[in-house]
């Protein structure tokens, strides 16, 4: 899923960072979709994005729930 009409893993803090190291105040999302594969077949980690510790909990529970494992 992805797109504006999809229901979509809202996060409570947006990754995105400012240039004084704080965060963006908009709303971030997820998508739904778990994209599993060889490192390779990503591109490299983006520059000026920092989860927040709490969504990174909800991002692994959420993985663990879509990927079935425990």
């Amino acid at each position: 899923q992805k797109g504006k009409r999809h229901n979509n893993f809202p996060l409570f803090i947006n990754p995105k960072l400012t240039k004084n190291g704080s965060h963006y105040t908009e709303e971030s999302y997820l998508r739904k979709k778990v994209e599993y594969d060889k490192k390779t077949k990503f591109g490299s980690p983006l520059i000026g994005y920092a989860l927040s510790e709490i969504d990174k909990m909800r991002i692994k529970d959420f993985i663990k729930d879509k990927l079935g494992k425990k």
